[in-house]
């Protein structure tokens, strides 16, 4: 399953770096990848909307009061942010199964959710064989994997990476563009 829409060559070793690590790197660096794709998304809808030093909790604020994300969808990426700092702050020793990660991931999307997401969105694709396939290609590998807060997780962040890269391309479009699945 791919992490990114977008140049997988320049992402390889920084996807590989997150599939490879504990849970702690793992944690951090999926979340520093989602704050720095969210950075881009929003500066595409709203020229250089965020300045640089912006925090990631001012990044999701932002994103949800131009539209980008609903309070729902703002909720998810600030329950990333705060799954993300207790990984790169705690000095106790964590991991995905830790009680208070597990209790954390419960609130991102979980397998049903996933489902959920993939078959409505069928329903609305139904005329465009691309975002169909896109569909099934980036969620359908996502309900595959056991039903752990890890694979939690990360399938959280690789549905918002996507819904991210879908939002850049609806405001870099143009009618004559074309989407096009490239697997790697």
């Amino acid at each position: 399953m791919s992490w990114t829409v977008r140049d997988i060559e320049r992402d390889r070793e920084t996807i590989d770096a997150i599939e490879g690590h504990d849970d702690r790197a793992a944690a951090v660096m999926a979340g520093a990848y989602l704050e720095d794709r969210l950075t881009s998304v929003t500066n595409a809808h709203v020229e250089n909307s965020l300045r640089s030093r912006a925090s990631f909790a001012e990044k999701i604020e932002t994103a949800r009061r131009i539209g980008i994300f609903d309070e729902n969808g703002a909720a998810v990426l600030h329950a990333i942010r705060e799954i993300r700092n207790e990984f790169a702050h705690s000095l106790s020793p964590l991991s995905f199964n830790t009680p208070e990660m597990v209790e954390s991931c419960a609130k991102l999307f979980q397998v049903e959710t996933i489902r959920e997401l993939r078959s409505s969105n069928s329903k609305k694709f139904h005329d465009s064989a691309a975002l169909l396939e896109l569909n099934s290609a980036v969620l359908g590998p996502l309900l595959e994997p056991p039903n752990t807060p890890r694979n939690t997780y990360m399938a959280t962040i690789k549905v918002l990476l996507l819904f991210l890269e879908l939002s850049k391309a609806s405001v870099s479009m143009t009618e004559t563009d074309t989407l096009e699945l490239v697997r790697r």
